[in-house]
């Protein structure tokens, strides 16, 4: 549309706009506001990946933080839990758990740091202590947890995959050998399950009696009625996924018969912080 189409009386004058087609327009907060989501929460990518037995990184990817979405095109920086700076609280100890928190180190990107200490927040308010725990403050800056590994007794991370929301060990780690137990008994999931994760997966077998397990507290019972999936036969084993409680616990039982039973960790789920 041009003026000579426009009546004289119309106070109507062409005006043209034009768009910045080199640099283009960023979200980043300089000539824009962030990109701030509805949908709280959000990850994509940022999976653990193990690189020696006192390092690991981050894949790139998406991250959530405080209600801003903040996107890394490259790995993380490569964590060390000998190295000081590499934690934003605590530091290398045997036997413990490695958090890994995402942080916001440049307005739009992440990186992540180390500390021995769980997530305590819903969301990044420090009142919203109930639900699906993700978030952290350290010296009044906020972090997402996006995962964790286990520091073993002679202070080596054990070896890792992760594979979307599982991250499986490298070698099964022992949870119960030659259990004989009449009873329901307690088994102690938590050196090798995070405190965020109750759902598991585990190799059971069994001696020359059938040996059963079940999530802690659980009704089910060691009956025909009740082994679809939570029993091995005499002299076998099944691979099983199944739920622990909010300590990391599980229960087993022998049948009538004391023999033993082993029970392995393969792999945790670490889709409810994800």
């Amino acid at each position: 549309m041009s003026n000579t189409n426009i009546a004289s009386d119309a106070a109507i004058v062409e005006s043209k706009i034009a768009f910045n087609t080199s640099t283009g327009h960023d979200h980043d907060g300089t000539d824009s506001k962030l990109i701030v989501v509805g949908a709280y929460h959000f990850i994509e990518g940022a999976e653990l990946i193990y690189d020696t037995a006192a390092t690991f990184h981050a894949n790139p990817g998406v991250v959530e933080l405080n209600g801003t979405l903040l996107s890394r095109t490259s790995a993380s920086t490569t964590r060390s839990l000998a190295t000081a700076g590499d934690w934003v609280q605590g530091d290398e100890s045997a036997s413990e758990w490695v958090y890994a928190y995402a942080y916001n180190d440049s307005g739009t990107s992440w990186d992540i740091k180390l500390s021995d200490q769980p997530p305590l927040y819903y969301d990044c308010n420090t009142g919203h202590t109930v639900g699906v725990l993700r978030y952290r403050d350290f010296a009044s800056v906020w972090y997402r947890c996006i995962g964790a590994v286990r520091n073993d007794g002679s202070s080596n991370i054990l070896k890792f995959y992760q594979d979307g929301d599982w991250i499986t060990y490298d070698v099964p780690q022992n949870l119960l050998n030659n259990g004989t137990a009449l009873t329901w008994t307690d088994v102690d999931c938590s050196p090798y399950v995070p405190s965020f994760c109750q759902l598991i997966q585990i190799f059971v077998a069994s001696g020359a009696t059938a040996g059963y397990v079940r999530p802690n507290g659980s009704s089910w019972g060691k009956t025909a009625a009740n082994t679809d999936s939570i029993w091995t036969n005499s002299s076998d084993s099944h691979i099983l996924t199944i739920h622990t409680d909010s300590s990391q616990i599980i229960e087993y039982v022998q049948a009538a018969t004391a023999d033993n039973e082993d029970i392995r960790l393969i792999s945790y789920y670490v889709g409810a912080i994800r």
